[in-house]
C-alpha cells in the first residue's frame, strides 16, 4: 500500500474479459455489458462495477490476490456466491480470473464475503498494479 508522504500512483481501469457474443448474452440476464463491467483501481482500493452491481473493497483489507482459472464454463459466468466459503464471483469468462482474498470479511449486499474473484481482460496487467501498490500474490492457474 502506499505510505503517506510516498506519490500517488495513477488510478487503472481493467476491463472485464468477454469470450463471445454468448458470453455477453449469458450475463444480460445481470444487466452486464461491457461498458457497464470493469475494476477500477486506486490508492484508496479496488472499485469493482458487474453491470447495476458493485463492491468497493479498500487496498488496507486485501490481504493477497491469486490468479486463478480456467473455469468449468457453467461455474463461470455471472453473479454467484460459492456455497459455504460465500466469496462472490463477478464472471464473464471462463479462462482466468483475480481472486482478492480479504483481511476481513468485506460487507456487500446480504452477508459478509472473505474474498472476490473478477475476470478481467488482462488479470497480469491488474495483478502488477496491484503489486505496485504493495498487494503480494501468485499465479495459480492449473
Amino acid at each position: 500500500m502506499t505510505s503517506v508522504g510516498s506519490p500517488s500512483l495513477a488510478p487503472q481501469r481493467f476491463p472485464f474479459r468477454f469470450e463471445s457474443v454468448l458470453w455477453r448474452i449469458g450475463v444480460l440476464p445481470f444487466a452486464v455489458t461491457p461498458g457497464r463491467t470493469y475494476v477500477d483501481l486506486d490508492d484508496a482500493g479496488v472499485h469493482a462495477r458487474f453491470g447495476p452491481y458493485r463492491m468497493d473493497v479498500p487496498l488496507s483489507n486485501i490481504a493477497r490476490f491469486a490468479i486463478r482459472g480456467p473455469y468449468r464454463w457453467w461455474r463461470a459466468v455471472g453473479l454467484r456466491q460459492t456455497l459455504g466459503v460465500w466469496d462472490v464471483s463477478l464472471g464473464s469468462s471462463a479462462r482466468d480470473g483475480v481472486y482478492l482474498e480479504f483481511v476481513q470479511p468485506q460487507r456487500w449486499a446480504v452477508g459478509r464475503h472473505p474474498a472476490l474473484t473478477v475476470t478481467v481482460a488482462d488479470p497480469e496487467a491488474f495483478t502488477a498494479a496491484l503489486r505496485e501498490r504493495g498487494i503480494e500474490g501468485a499465479d495459480e492457474r492449473r
